[in-house]
């Protein structure tokens, strides 16, 4: 099936408790989720090389398109970007789903969960990092 990858995200994001678990429970969940999708996306043209970003390079045209894609889900309401979540085919790029998904674990269902208990974390930040602050940026 096509959109194998995104319907078992979607399906993950079922079953991650919003509220009444430990914090390491909804660590868990995160890193679960975050294993698959590091395994099965692709890395975004402005990921970081190595294990640093380079703020200090031109951007290509695929990055600048990404930073746009990813400033407009920014933008989005909480019932709007849930809905666009869950339109098959994916309404967000390959590249923006990941930060997508973020987005709607930690604004809308207010996911409380620190980066310091995550251990996908540093490579989510190295994924997306950039396109997060520049999209929010507006650049």
């Amino acid at each position: 099936m096509k959109f194998t990858k995104h319907i078992h995200v979607l399906h993950l994001l079922s079953t991650i408790p919003a509220s009444g678990v430990t914090a390491e429970e909804t660590a868990a969940a995160w890193d679960h989720l975050y294993t698959y999708i590091h395994a099965h996306w692709p890395r975004p043209m402005s990921a970081a090389t190595g294990d640093r970003i380079n703020w200090n390079t031109r951007w290509q045209p695929e990055q600048d398109q990404e930073m746009i894609d990813c400033e407009q889900m920014l933008k989005m309401k909480p019932d709007e970007l849930q809905a666009k979540l869950a339109t098959l085919p994916p309404f967000f790029t390959e590249m923006v789903f990941p930060v997508a998904v973020a987005r709607y674990l930690l604004r809308d269902l207010k996911l409380n969960v620190s980066p310091s208990q995550l251990s996908t974390f540093n490579e989510f930040h190295l994924r997306y990092g950039a396109m997060i602050i520049c999209g929010a940026c507006g650049r």
